[in-house]
């Protein structure tokens, strides 16, 4: 396109297009101004936890990141990316993203649950007590809950620990 050669209209076209785009990154929302949809984003998180499922955390990872830059308002990216950098022992990187999840969805217990054992795994084992018996004492989540299950087990060797360093 020849700069020089455009209409007021063209210029107008191009300062709306280059404001929206602006907009869209301030608010972390480059997928939306794209156009990808709800039902894009479950998918490519769904594929994100195939690859994670399977071992392949650097494919996992790729995804992961992809979803953050279009949308940093999905907690989901966050925890599974965290999980990726527990997987890793890559505890403090896999605080940081539990504790971006935690921003975003702080009274999911999966996401409570995490941060508690990125917590214990980081040495801060009081701070994981605290989270872990958050989880154990949400009460609109099934006992079962894999998070309560795996939660009290954590805080039982966290207490032992602490116990242990007492």
């Amino acid at each position: 396109m020849d700069m020089d050669n455009l209409t007021p209209q063209q210029i107008e076209d191009c300062k709306t297009f280059a404001r929206a785009c602006a907009e869209s990154l301030e608010q972390g929302k480059l997928g939306a101004f794209l156009g990808h949809t709800e039902t894009e984003y479950r998918h490519i998180e769904s594929r994100a936890f195939q690859m994670y499922s399977q071992g392949r955390h650097d494919k996992a990872t790729t995804l992961l990141e992809g979803l953050i830059a279009l949308d940093e308002h999905r907690y989901y990216p966050y925890l599974l990316l965290g999980e990726v950098c527990l997987k890793q022992a890559d505890y403090f990187k896999a605080l940081d993203l539990f504790r971006a999840a935690e921003q975003l969805e702080g009274e999911n217990v999966t996401v409570i649950s995490k941060l508690g054992e990125a917590y214990m795994r980081t040495g801060q084992v009081g701070l994981a007590v605290r989270y872990f018996e958050r989880v154990i004492a949400d009460e609109s989540t099934p006992k079962d809950h894999a998070s309560k299950r795996r939660s009290s087990v954590l805080l039982g060797i966290a207490n032992k620990a602490l116990a242990a360093a007492a």
